[in-house]
């Protein structure tokens, strides 16, 4: 159980087609919706209810990361100066925050970017108690049931019950371990940012993110920024020519751009917009002395 929004999102994968994978809203047939919605709506009084209350993790951790972060990132092995304090406002919605380890790592298009390692969101967290909150959610199903047309009771039955276990499966794991974010303050309040990435996804190929783009006088630019391990002293990308997206309906010339790395933080403006940003993309790191250490084909 992982909040209201994302049993949503777990339901719209629920009901996937047979075969098919990862299915949205907009993948589904005008009945299958209607069904989702019923669904939804049942689930949603469980999950919003007294059975399916999130277990309890301390807001903060004065202890220090995992190693495996520690060993990787040498912002966070930085020692801490007046200019890592942060209003407790802009983490009040961390759990877990190792709160001795939040770090100023550099500033950029008038943004002051920080890293911290915390665990999952609050509202990623599962219940204190699965089976009761399950079985909420089952008993407040079948109240509706009869409210359903019944022309669509099998199939919501099925979906609904596809939704059950996989919230069963989904809260069966293991707890999310902790990880990095990487967040910009503008001065007067946030700018762009997150991820909570482990230090084997950031060796494997960083912790990316990117603003919307597509709006305002660059329809074109976005701001795309990330985390890097120890020794990655530049990034360079690499954008085949193609649509420059979001709004913009232009094209653009195949573009290489590289970056330094700063604190292990990447921040570059680069001529894509939106998804474009991230996808279809070479992406090159390099150590000081210009050797090649990790090239990546593909989205980030």
């Amino acid at each position: 159980m992982v909040g209201a929004l994302a049993a949503i999102s777990v339901v719209s994968v629920s009901a996937a087609v047979p075969g098919s994978s990862g299915a949205t809203v907009e993948a589904l047939s005008p009945t299958q919706q209607r069904e989702q919605k019923y669904v939804e709506t049942a689930a949603l009084k469980g999950i919003n209810g007294p059975d399916c209350l999130p277990e309890h993790v301390a807001t903060t951790n004065p202890g220090a990361p995992p190693a495996p972060l520690l060993s990787i990132l040498g912002v966070l092995r930085l020692p801490a100066t007046p200019a890592d304090r942060l209003s407790p406002v802009f983490l009040s919605h961390e759990t877990g925050l190792y709160v001795n380890y939040v770090r100023f790592a550099r500033s950029a298009f008038g943004q002051r970017w920080y890293v911290w390692v915390a665990g999952p969101h609050q509202g990623l967290l599962p219940p204190a108690n699965v089976g009761r909150c399950l079985a909420a959610q089952t008993a407040d199903f079948q109240q509706e049931l009869p409210s359903i047309p019944k022309a669509l009771r099998a199939a919501t039955t099925q979906m609904f019950n596809a939704h059950i276990s996989d919230e069963r499966r989904r809260d069966g794991l293991s707890p999310r371990p902790p990880g990095v974010t990487l967040f910009g303050f503008t001065g007067g309040g946030s700018g762009g940012g997150g991820g909570d990435a482990t230090a084997a996804q950031i060796e494997q190929q960083g912790s990316w993110g990117s603003s919307s783009g597509g709006t305002g006088a660059n329809p074109g630019l976005t701001l795309f920024w990330g985390v890097v391990p120890d020794g990655v002293a530049t990034v360079t990308l690499h954008y085949p020519a193609g649509k420059i997206g979001g709004f913009s309906r232009r094209t653009g010339p195949a573009v290489t751009i590289k970056a330094h790395a700063v604190n292990n933080v990447v921040v570059v403006s680069v001529p894509r917009a939106g998804a474009q940003s991230t996808e279809a993309l070479t992406t090159t790191w390099r150590a000081a002395n210009g050797t090649v250490i990790k090239t990546i084909h593909g989205d980030l």
